[in-house]
């Protein structure tokens, strides 16, 4: 198996779902601490699975592309030319928070590199 410890994912989140929705009408109903635990539980089972299908059907369409989709088309280079572009790194976040352009610091660090190659005199 592809994924182990992954067999009927679907079933086992819908199910999950259910019964999150059924802790949630008995909260509603009557919210006990009891009730609330169970809901509380339930929503952390549904979350984790919800997370764990998507990252599944993520990699299992990815697998797709590589067997039928990697091929020397048009569509392809495209796909790669997007993917290339999203990926870009255009910006970076200092300690304090500050965000700074790519262009703008490769400037400064040229101007810094250029003075102490050449100081003044």
């Amino acid at each position: 198996m592809l994924f182990p410890g992954l067999s009927d994912l679907p079933n086992r989140t819908k199910q999950a779902y259910e019964e999150l929705c059924e802790c949630q009408n008995r909260v509603l109903g009557n919210p006990s601490p009891e009730n609330c635990a169970q809901e509380s539980a339930a929503s952390d089972r549904w979350h984790k699975l919800a997370k764990i299908e998507e990252k599944f059907w993520l990699q299992k369409s990815c697998i797709r592309w590589l067997q039928a989709g990697d091929q020397n088309t048009v569509f392809y280079h495209r796909y790669v030319q997007t993917r290339t572009a999203r990926n870009a790194i255009r910006s970076l976040t200092t300690e304090t928070g500050v965000s700074r352009r790519l262009s703008t610091l490769r400037e400064k660090r040229f101007l810094t590199f250029n003075d102490s190659c050449n100081p003044k005199m």
